[in-house]
């Protein structure tokens, strides 16, 4: 009885419990009694749940809880669950276990099934919310610069047109020029201007919707771009449709 006491003793100091991780049993000669092993057991229990190290504590406290049967290692336990490592559930089974335990102490039994009853209304925890992922802006960029790119090319290509069809309007007003030739110049010049005008204005479009698009993508993630451009009567149109 001296040993179960001072087993006692040794497990109600500490209020602890909770799972073990990596506490090899110690190798018993066979002539230690099972109270001093337990006891040893408790000790390492003691000497873990110091360090913060819980998980291991619970596994020495139960190792020492298989040869002693104390009731009140299965309250240290819930303890550690409970306080330390925020389990509820796992907490309130080894509170329940305590309660019915038959040499369990009637104070610490109130205290028990106080505790089991806030944990019983205590609401449950929430799942953590799930972060976003970041949208990689790569994509984006290309997308935007590839634009850019086309744009420049469709501003150089109109100016290009506007000037041959310029040159063009002279060959027409040039009263030198034989009437076939003016007759040319003059029909050419007008479909070369035309043409001139859209390539420039949907150029002018591409480049300020490539410089919007590329410069305000994100730093990381998955984005989704999609351009696309249409020529219209005296102008163009550039639409932009994507995920930023």
């Amino acid at each position: 009885m001296r040993s179960r006491s001072r087993l006692v003793a040794v497990v109600i100091a500490l209020l602890v419990g909770a799972p073990l991780v990596g506490t090899p049993a110690p190798a018993w000669s066979e002539d230690v009694p099972p109270e001093s092993q337990a006891e040893t057991l408790a000790a390492e229990g003691r000497r873990l749940f110091s360090e913060g190290n819980f998980a291991g504590a619970i596994n020495a406290y139960l190792k020492a809880h298989q040869i002693s049967q104390a009731a009140e290692i299965l309250y240290n336990v819930a303890f550690i669950y409970d306080k330390k490592l925020n389990e509820a559930e796992l907490a309130m089974t080894y509170y329940r276990r305590y309660i019915g335990s038959p040499d369990a102490d009637p104070d610490v039994v109130q205290r028990a099934t106080a505790r089991l009853n806030e944990l019983k209304q205590a609401p449950p925890k929430k799942p953590p919310e799930p972060q976003p992922v970041p949208r990689d802006g790569r994509p984006q960029q290309i997308a935007g610069w590839t634009v850019l790119g086309i744009g420049g090319a469709a501003l150089v290509a109109g100016v290009a047109l506007v000037v041959v069809a310029k040159k063009d309007a002279d060959t027409f007003h040039d009263t030198g020029a034989s009437t076939g030739d003016r007759q040319t110049a003059r029909d050419r010049g007008k479909t070369l201007a035309i043409a001139g005008d859209v390539l420039w204005s949907v150029g002018a479009a591409a480049v300020v919707t490539g410089l919007v698009v590329a410069l305000t993508a994100p730093k990381g993630g998955q984005g989704k771009v999609s351009v696309s451009g249409a020529p219209l009567p005296g102008g163009g149109l550039v639409s932009l449709g994507g995920a930023f």
